[in-house]
């Protein structure tokens, strides 16, 4: 349902692509993170849990 409260439908195979594409880019970002050793605060990695 959108915010008006109508109903509408979603293509699974373009979620499971959109997922599978941030996952990926995510994983990359991070390996980008581990190379310079960037550690985020303790705030923010509660947040992400």
């Amino acid at each position: 349902m959108d915010t008006l409260g109508h109903s509408f439908l979603v293509s699974g195979k373009r979620v499971k692509s959109l997922n599978q594409w941030y996952k990926k880019e995510n994983k990359r970002l991070q390996s980008f993170k581990d190379k310079q050793n960037i550690h985020i605060g303790s705030k923010i990695k509660e947040a992400e849990t």
